[in-house]
């Protein structure tokens, strides 16, 4: 894990469904390799929005 996946992590787990830049710490964590799944998991976020907010959605 390198540092750029340590910061993804932190502002993923800072995030609010009501945050309206969710979506670009999302995919910002996704290009960071950040797994899918992870990414879930902190963010307490449905999978179908962690899609969308992949895919550029927000």
């Amino acid at each position: 894990m390198d540092g750029r996946t340590i910061v993804a992590e932190s502002y993923l787990s800072m995030l609010t469904v009501d945050d309206r830049h969710a979506g670009m710490y999302v995919r910002l964590a996704y290009n960071y390799k950040v797994p899918f799944g992870k990414i879930v998991d902190i963010t307490g976020f449905d999978p179908a929005l962690v899609v969308r907010l992949i895919e550029g959605g927000d």
